[in-house]
């Protein structure tokens, strides 16, 4: 479980920076959509949400998997 609270939480430090330059290129995107609103909250939160549910499922599959080998036998087959 310490692999995939280290994952999520440098996956989370990309996702709020990635959130924090959407916030401050807002304008220029603004200037750029027709129609459109630059920022829609309810568009920014599911982006995120799916982001960390993929990478979460990434990170635990493999994690748990290493989990089950002991350590030993890893150290003797190299």
């Amino acid at each position: 479980m310490a692999i995939l609270k280290e994952g999520v939480a440098l996956v989370g430090a990309g996702v709020a920076l990635g959130l924090g330059a959407a916030w401050v290129l807002m304008r220029f995107l603004a200037a750029l959509l027709f129609g459109v609103q630059a920022v829609d909250p309810w568009i920014l939160a599911g982006v995120s949400g799916v982001l960390m549910a993929a990478s979460a499922l990434a990170i635990y599959i493999p994690g748990r998997r290493a989990a089950g080998v002991d350590p030993m036998v890893a150290l003797r087959c190299e």
